[in-house]
């Protein structure tokens, strides 16, 4: 079986783990934070939005950004990839955690259809990303991922948790909960 690569999405950003092994005994390999808007354009990590509280109503200065963000995408993920399979390891799939999965056209609130826009986003240029490098990718909310991983693992869920935190232990990456998500997504798939 080859690596699995977890990623914990957030606004402009990603929280990555990079698990091998068997399913029942998974290593951690690397723990990281993964940038999916380009940090030379603020604007691109909350590309809805024309201010703190104000939605973006500009499809101009939406568009742009919103093309930053999937190139910026695109091109970290294969960065990351590449630095993968230079150390040996070759994954083939990834995992998404996801906040919500709701339709952001669902909600009347401009202001929250646009933090809504925005993880419907990143989430869409990562899994864009994983395909254009033949990756297959599987997504699950937050919510869910737990129970959903103490049921296909067999382990309840009090003892899953040690254990992802065990993961991280040692590791000179903070351990947060955002990376213990991806690692548990990662899991999942090995």
């Amino acid at each position: 079986m080859s690596p699995a690569i977890g990623f914990r999405v957030k606004s402009g950003w990603a929280a990555t783990a990079l698990l091998d092994g068997p399913r029942g005994d998974p290593r951690l390999i690397d723990v990281r934070r993964l940038e999916l808007a380009d940090p030379r354009t603020p604007g691109s990590y909350q590309p809805y939005h024309a201010s703190t509280g104000t939605a973006q109503t500009n499809r101009a200065i939406i568009q742009r950004l919103v093309d930053l963000v999937l190139s910026t995408t695109l091109r970290a993920l294969r960065g990351l990839l590449e630095e993968y399979r230079a150390s040996g390891a070759a994954p083939q799939r990834i995992a998404l955690v996801v906040g919500s999965t709701t339709d952001p056209a669902s909600i009347s609130h401009p202001h929250m259809r646009a933090h809504a826009s925005e993880g419907q986003l990143f989430r869409h240029a990562l899994a864009e990303a994983a395909r254009a490098c033949d990756l297959a990718v599987t997504t699950t909310r937050e919510r869910d991922l737990l129970d959903a991983a103490s049921a296909a693992l067999g382990i309840p869920a009090v003892a899953l948790r040690e254990q992802v935190t065990a993961l991280g232990r040692g590791s000179s990456f903070p351990w947060r909960a955002e990376h213990k998500q991806a690692a548990l997504a990662a899991w999942l798939l090995l």
